[in-house]
């Protein structure tokens, strides 16, 4: 998916909650925003406006996150880099596993 599309979302959003007198959801969750409730309202926004625009819905989305304190000075890696991942179409789901967490 396109970052533009996604600030279009994001820009129909914000102006369907002024409109309507409603603050917007936010990212909340300390520094690292990890309640991305916001993030998901524009995703949702832009699922949305493609169903209602006859345009083909994405089968899923991906986005970096870099999190926490950098990993040693000037660096770019954080300390807990994840990548999420937004399964629309379940159909591409072709299997999955649960990593064993150690004691």
């Amino acid at each position: 998916m396109g970052l533009d599309e996604v600030a279009e979302a994001y820009a129909t959003l914000s102006d369907s909650y002024a409109k309507a007198g409603l603050p917007l959801p936010l990212n909340t969750g300390g520094k690292d925003q990890f309640k991305r409730e916001l993030d998901c309202q524009v995703i949702q926004t832009l699922h949305l406006y493609r169903q209602e625009n006859g345009l083909l819905p994405y089968d899923s989305i991906r986005a970096p996150f870099q999190e926490a304190d950098p990993l040693y000075a000037g660096a770019g890696f954080r300390i807990h880099n994840h990548i999420q991942l937004a399964i629309i179409n379940t159909e591409c789901i072709k299997g999955y596993f649960r990593p064993i967490m150690s004691a």
